[in-house]
């Protein structure tokens, strides 16, 4: 019994500090400030949310985008925690999910105007609700442990905390946030509550660099498209003003205007910060994805223009044509992926490791048959006694640990 009470006062304790670490952790997102000008300026964004919801959120995209400016003027994201990346990719459920995700997104963004009773549905709502507030109590978990060592370290390593913290951002972010937005425009005795947590949860996904760093993250995790956290903010800021734009105003010429931030940000991101480490083919798959809402959008606005009565045939081209660019664009990315892991190979001397590995295996076939001759890859003969020689000098050379 005192076990349990030991163990749920820390639980108490935690959840505690989560929520008051919580209250204020956005505010470390801002750069160019100091801690405590900081967070005077979150708790005037939450006031002035709070009296004026719609002004308030429009004020806090215009606080994030100069945010996200100066980071990438001054070069720092205000993270000591940096994305350890990978340019290889194993056939794992998270990998997968990470790389549709990068595709719905985008069908999502054209999709949006359409959809809007389903995201508008009470369902929808309060699961969107329930997963932006876990996702703040996962980004807030690190400043909470702060203290607790032995917490801290199994939070580090933990695999359930990682597997919440990226596949909540990968994957959740969009439909969440459009959920929020659509409760928010539509107004009603919830407004006040869905605006509160729509500028928490979309300042958090924005801004919040130093608390989506991948450097711990486990391998038995199995996420290897891990990308920058300055990246993915600037990207969750192009997809929200394209999210806001397709929900509040119908000028088609507004949202093909939007719709071209992301893939700007995309081509531009290596250029302004740096390349991304990644496979070789990732780039491509980005970069389509990124287009596709901009070629819906901007395909929409020139038939409108032209004044053609469907404008199917126009769109259905334009997707025919990226398609086939990514395609090829795709295979060269694989041929160069694989060009470079044989040129890999091949300074690594693992060439050579494989054919002493194919010539350990003759030995240990056949050193289990008595009176036998071992012929090796060079045919010399050798007695069952000398291939344990040269199998015991093998193991001498190369260090199977």
């Amino acid at each position: 019994e005192l076990f349990e009470l030991l163990v749920l006062w820390k639980t108490y304790k935690l959840l505690v500090r989560s929520f008051v670490f919580g209250l204020l952790m956005p505010s470390h997102g801002f750069q160019g400030l100091r801690p405590h000008r900081r967070i005077v300026l979150w708790v005037a964004l939450c006031f002035l949310t709070v009296l004026a919801p719609r002004v308030g959120l429009a004020i806090a995209v215009v606080v994030v985008l100069a945010s996200l400016g100066l980071v990438i003027a001054t070069g720092t994201d205000g993270s000591e925690s940096n994305c350890v990346a990978t340019s290889g990719m194993r056939l794992t459920l998270p990998n997968f999910l990470v790389l549709a995700t990068i595709f719905t997104d985008a069908v999502f963004l054209i999709l949006a105007p359409t959809i809007l009773p389903w995201l508008s549905s009470r369902m929808f709502l309060g699961i969107s609700v329930a997963l932006s507030v876990v996702w703040l109590l996962v980004v807030t978990l690190p400043l909470a442990v702060g203290g607790y060592a032995a917490e801290q370290r199994n939070l580090g390593i933990s695999v359930l905390y990682h597997a919440s913290l990226q596949l909540l951002r990968r994957c959740t972010a969009l439909p969440v946030a459009a959920a929020l937005l659509v409760a928010v425009i539509e107004g009603g005795p919830g407004e006040l509550f869905f605006a509160l947590l729509l500028l928490y949860f979309g300042t958090t996904c924005a801004i919040g660099f130093a608390l989506q760093g991948t450097e711990n993250m486990p391998a038995t995790l199995g996420l290897d498209l891990t990308l920058p956290p300055l990246y993915l903010g600037g990207m969750a800021v192009a997809q929200f003003v394209l999210l806001i734009t397709e929900l509040t105003c119908p000028s088609v010429l507004s949202k093909a205007a939007s719709s071209a931030l992301a893939p700007c940000w995309v081509l531009g991101y290596p250029r302004l910060v740096g390349r991304i480490i990644e496979p070789k083919w990732m780039p491509m798959l980005r970069e389509a994805a990124s287009i596709l809402p901009a070629t819906y959008w901007i395909g929409m606005w020139a038939a409108q223009l032209v004044g053609l009565a469907r404008s199917e045939v126009l769109l259905c081209a334009a997707f025919v044509a990226l398609g086939a660019i990514t395609l090829v664009r795709l295979r060269d990315g694989w041929h160069e992926a694989q060009e470079d892991v044989r040129e890999a190979s091949n300074v690594a001397g693992l060439s050579r490791l494989f054919a002493e590995l194919d010539q350990k295996a003759d030995i240990l076939r056949t050193l289990g048959e008595a009176e036998s001759l071992v012929f090796l890859a060079n045919s010399s003969a050798l007695s069952v006694a000398g291939a344990a020689a040269a199998l015991e000098g093998f193991e001498r050379r190369v260090r199977m640990e």
